[in-house]
Order: structure tokens, then C-alpha cells, then sequence
């Protein structure tokens, strides 16, 4: 029976692998030229009432240098404090694995790959505690945190099949020796908000030790990483995207030093209110008044420079593109806007320590405003020398009050130093 057994087990692998690769560290058909330093970030989304939402950021960072490639991600959670961290080292030529730490909510992992044993430790936050690991085993599988990147160096085409084995620290078995299946490799398009439309691999996968399905984005010219698509084996869906943090369609170069000396090295004043008022000249419910924006609402300056107008009317044309997402300002950009905030009842709002330049001011706050709609307000009857002829409805307008939401901005031009500059920022409807 147990000759049978055994039989069978053979049989099942050999009709698994029929048609597949079997990649090996070392494997030939591995294109590890590929491999590129850089760093990229993508949005995490958790599917919940049938739609995606982003719970988090996955950072990552490649490192390369003669004999290694060196591999650190990090996933943050939105509002959140917790991070899960993740590095990986593995030999630049065969992509055998090296070294691992991985950090979680309660605990820490240290691995060392050796050619048969992998020895480290799994610490316990709480107490410090460390618990040693020395598992002997053989070589010839890769960390399971290396495939993603792996999978972009194989010779990908319609119909590709393969068996990758890997060691998956995670699992709950001793040996965690698993495969991952590269199930089906088709053609596919990319739609990036950005960059338009790009020509993929769409890599379908599965993960043995976690049972969950995976389909890989991979962009066809650069391989490129685009979009990762998970299925748990409980159902749940997670999708990743590449925020393309990288892309910059300026034509102006933005300088940081100018511009933070713009807003921050003169003797300049930007003193204004804020308000909205009714367009209706009505005195009903004092509506026509001036409706000055609540104390604490905050009032936006921008440096109205070349690459702050060039970045506006990028953003006007990325408005008129389907599910475009807007273009964003690079981390150095924004930390050159300024903020300041109504301090009184009265709208009142003060910027210091400008030079000369054109400045761009923004802000929103609700307001009250008058509507007008004609009603029915009453009947007449009609009679003629005694005889009723019929009834008349008596039309009135009626004024009543809504809330509404002023999106105030201008441009506010500062001509000398230590000039000060009184403004309204009002919205008139």
C-alpha cells in the first residue's frame, strides 16, 4: 500500500509539472539584468461593499551592488501607527537567498541561509523573549519574499508555465518548503491615471503555503511592477497600485531655495478678510450681509511662480481626462506653501516675511445665501356684476435661506520689499 502510495505522489508531481520550469536559483532563464535600483510606492486597498478602498502604503527599495541585491519594504497602515517592515538579501547572480529580517506588530525574525541550515531567531516584542531557530535543510528554493521580483526576470510569454520553490518563514509547518505556480501568462493593458495605457503580462499565481491567488501587472518593455491582484483564500480581495511617484510631466524646474526664500526671507505683508455675501439685494434674514468665515478656517498661500501655474494647469487638464488622478506636487513643493488661519469673528487673516512676487491665496468655509422660488400664496374669486366668473391663484416669491460652501481663490501681487498688502477674499453670488 505504501509502495502505492508513493506511486501516486510521483505520478500527481509528474503530471503537475508537465508543460512547467522548474526555476532554481542559478536557472538560466532568469534575466537578472533586469534587476534595477530605485524605489517605488504603492497604494494597499481592501475590498469591502464591493469596493476598494486604501487601508495602507507598500515602500519599497532596491539596493544592488556586486554580489547582492538587497530588497526593503514597508507596509504603513492608514491611521495607523503600525507598520510591518521587511528585508531581504539574496545573491545578485543566482537570487539564492542570504539573509531575512522581518518585523511585525509583536514580534521580529532574523534568518541566515546557509547550504544546509537556516539559523536565527524569533523575537517577541513584549518580553524580549528570543526563541532560536536552526532548521537543517537543503538548498535550491528562494525566500518567498523575493518571487514578485523574480517573476519579472523570467522569460514571460502566452502559454509560460512554472514551478518556483520557496521557504516561507511564515508558515506554521517545520520544513516551509512550498511552490509557487505560475499558472497563466497572458496578454494585457494597463490603464495608468498618468501615463495612459502601457502593455502588461498579466502573470497569474499561486501560493501553496497561503492558498491565495495572485495576478501580476508587468509592464511588457520595462517590467515594471503596475498592479498586483490577490485573492485570500477566504474571499477577500486586496489590490495594490503603483502610485508612480516618479512621474513628472514638468516642463519648469522647481527651485527650492528661491522659492523657499519667496515666503519666508522677506519683510512683506499679505493682510486680508474673508467673507462671502449674498448677490440679492435683500435685507431678509440679514442674508445680504457680509458672512465672514468662521475663526480658525485656514487661508492657503502659494508661491505663484512658473512651476506652481505650470502644476495648475496640468491639473485643469488632468480634470478633463475619465478617472484621472490629480497630478501631485513633489514633497519639497508643498513644504513651500504657507498656512495661516482667520483669527477673529471679523475674517480677519495675516502673511509676514514675503518679498516681492505674485502669490496665489485660497480658501473654503460655509456660508448662508439667499433662494427665491415663486409659490402660491392665495385664491381669488373672480365675480362679475354679481356672478362668480372662477378662481385665481395669486403667485408670490418666497425668500429662504440655504447653507453653501465658498471656494475662494486670488492672485495678490506684492510690488516692494516691506510692503504691506490689504485684501478682500470674498465670494459674490
Amino acid at each position: 500500500m505504501k509502495k502505492i502510495l508513493i506511486l501516486i505522489f510521483f505520478l500527481s508531481i509528474y503530471h503537475i509539472s508537465i508543460g512547467q520550469q522548474n526555476i532554481l536559483p542559478g536557472n538560466s532563464a532568469l534575466n537578472t539584468s533586469l534587476i534595477k535600483p530605485g524605489k517605488y510606492s504603492m497604494s494597499y486597498n481592501f475590498k469591502k461593499s464591493g469596493q476598494f478602498t486604501e487601508i495602507g502604503t507598500y515602500d519599497v527599495v532596491v539596493k544592488l551592488d556586486n554580489s547582492k541585491l538587497d530588497v526593503n519594504t514597508s507596509l504603513s497602515f492608514t491611521n495607523s501607527d503600525m507598520i510591518w517592515k521587511e528585508s531581504f538579501v539574496a545573491n545578485i547572480n543566482s537570487l539564492a537567498p542570504i539573509n531575512v529580517y522581518s518585523e511585525r506588530d509583536a514580534y521580529t525574525t532574523t534568518l541566515n541561509f546557509f547550504s544546509n541550515a537556516i539559523t536565527g531567531a524569533y523575537t517577541t516584542k513584549k518580553n524580549n523573549k528570543e526563541k532560536p531557530i536552526n532548521i537543517p535543510i537543503a538548498s535550491g528554493f528562494f525566500n518567498i519574499g523575493i518571487y514578485p521580483y523574480l517573476v519579472r526576470m523570467l522569460p514571460l510569454e502566452p502559454g509560460f508555465r512554472a514551478t518556483i520553490p520557496v521557504y516561507d518563514h511564515e508558515a506554521s509547518d517545520n520544513t516551509r518548503l512550498y511552490h509557487v505556480m505560475v499558472k497563466e501568462v497572458k496578454s494585457d493593458i494597463y490603464q495608468s491615471s498618468f501615463t495612459g495605457e502601457h502593455k502588461v503580462w498579466k502573470v497569474s499565481i499561486f501560493e501553496e503555503s497561503t492558498g491565495h491567488n495572485f495576478d501580476y501587472y508587468i509592464d511588457k518593455e520595462t517590467r515594471r511592477l503596475w498592479e498586483v491582484q490577490i485573492l485570500t483564500k477566504n474571499g477577500d480581495a486586496i489590490a495594490l497600485y503603483d502610485k508612480e511617484t516618479d512621474f513628472s510631466p514638468f516642463k519648469n524646474k522647481f527651485n527650492k531655495e528661491e522659492t523657499n526664500s519667496l515666503v519666508n526671507n522677506g519683510n512683506a505683508t499679505i493682510k486680508g478678510v474673508t467673507y462671502a455675501k449674498d448677490g440679492n439685494k435683500l435685507s431678509v434674514l440679514n442674508i445680504n450681509k457680509k458672512q465672514f468665515a468662521p475663526k480658525g478656517t485656514k487661508i492657503i498661500l502659494m508661491p505663484y511662480t512658473n512651476y506652481f501655474k505650470e502644476w495648475m494647469e496640468l491639473n485643469k487638464k488632468q480634470g478633463k481626462i475619465k478617472n484621472a488622478q490629480p497630478i501631485p506636487l513633489s514633497e519639497e513643493a508643498i513644504a513651500c506653501i504657507k498656512y495661516t488661519y482667520v483669527y477673529d469673528k471679523e475674517g480677519n487673516f495675516e502673511f509676514t516675511n514675503l518679498k516681492p512676487g505674485q502669490y496665489m491665496l485660497h480658501t473654503s468655509f460655509d456660508y448662508q445665501r439667499t433662494e427665491k422660488r415663486n409659490e402660491v400664496v392665495g385664491n381669488s374669486d373672480i365675480y362679475y356684476k354679481g356672478s362668480y366668473m372662477g378662481t385665481r391663484q395669486e403667485i408670490g416669491t418666497v425668500y429662504y435661506s440655504v447653507f453653501d460652501n465658498a471656494n475662494i481663490q486670488k492672485i495678490v501681487t506684492i510690488k516692494t520689499e516691506g510692503e504691506i498688502v490689504e485684501m478682500k477674499l470674498k465670494k459674490t453670488r
